[in-house]
This record gives C-alpha cells, structure tokens and sequence, in this order.
C-alpha cells in the first residue's frame, strides 16, 4: 500500500460546456475540439506550474500550490478557448487535497468539481477560499453570484464570478517554464 501526502493546494475543474451535443452532431469535429482543448489546458497547467493534471473526459482536473498560480492559468485557459470558439467553464477552489497513488482525492477535490459544474459558459467561479486569496491581489475582480446548494456537499456555499484583467496576466515568456508533474 502507498502512502499518501495532504497538502493545502488550489483545485481547478474545467469543462467543455455542451460537448455531449458536439460529439452527436459531429464526432470528428468535437475530437478536434478536444485536441485543442487539451493542447491548451495543457500549455497553461506547465507554464503556471501545476503539481498534478490529469485529462477527465472532456474536462480537466489541475492542482496548484498557489491560487494566484491557478487563477493565472485559468484566466489564459478561458482566453485562448475563447479565441478558439471553444465554451468551457472553470471552477477553483482550495483546500487540503490527498496525493496517493499518482491521483488526487478529498472532499475538496469534489467541492472545485461542484463548483466547476455551477459555472455558466465561459465564466470562472471561485470558492469564498479562493476570493480570500485574491482579495488583495491586482488585477483580480472577485463579484458575489449567490450561495449555492452544491451536489453532494453538506453546507451551502457563496460562489463568486472571477474576472482577470488580462493586461496585469504575467507575459508567458517571462515565465520560467517548469514542467508539470504527477505525484
């Protein structure tokens, strides 16, 4: 048997939003899709050093050590698919995350996925943790949404829409490229 590692981290889910509809009405063409899509997640999940990533379907599960990390890779995730006509939605959340087994488990795994799931087309929502992160960090906007009854999760949670302002992004070749990897 493994052992396992907790570590407080920064959870992201993202989704292709309706690729159940593009994969019936075009298999080659949401294929393609989801070739980009993970050229994409992928690029981002390296440069702002993700700790663990592993494709799920047609959506992505990231781990971060920081949520600026997270937010930062969210944010050119959402802007690239967006310049390539493809809708995905994000949810990021933090909390104490368990490693075993070259996989990620816990509650707060589940929650980001929850959170992932109530965001609409091209919007990223964040946890109350989250928005604590980024309160007093530029060019972060943080707005309440509501408070959500999530899927399986004991208490309700407010749920916020983030906004990056894309001109304070940190530019991608100052960034030193570390590789992603899996624990």
């Amino acid at each position: 048997m493994s052992s396992s590692i907790h570590r407080l981290s920064a959870i992201v889910f993202t989704d292709i939003v309706g690729y159940t509809s593009m994969m019936g009405e075009n298999e080659e063409a949401a294929l393609k899709t989801l070739e980009v899509n993970k050229a994409i997640h992928l690029k981002y999940f390296r440069k702002f050093h993700s700790t663990y990533h592993k494709q799920i379907g047609d959506g992505f599960l990231g781990v971060f050590d920081s949520v600026v990390q997270a937010a930062h890779a969210c944010s050119y995730i959402q802007q690239e698919c967006k310049a390539t006509n493809i809708n995905i939605r994000i949810g990021i959340h933090e909390g104490e995350v368990i490693f075993k087994d070259n996989d990620v488990y816990g509650d707060e795994v589940n929650i980001a996925s929850r959170i992932e799931s109530a965001a609409g087309s091209n919007t990223i929502y964040v946890s109350e943790n989250v928005k604590r992160n980024l309160d007093n960090k530029t060019g972060f906007s943080v707005e309440f949404i509501k408070e959500f009854e999530l899927k399986n999760v004991k208490d309700s949670m407010n749920l916020y829409a983030l906004e990056v302002d894309i001109e304070k992004l940190p530019v991608i070749s100052s960034l030193n490229a570390g590789k992603a990897q899996k624990h």
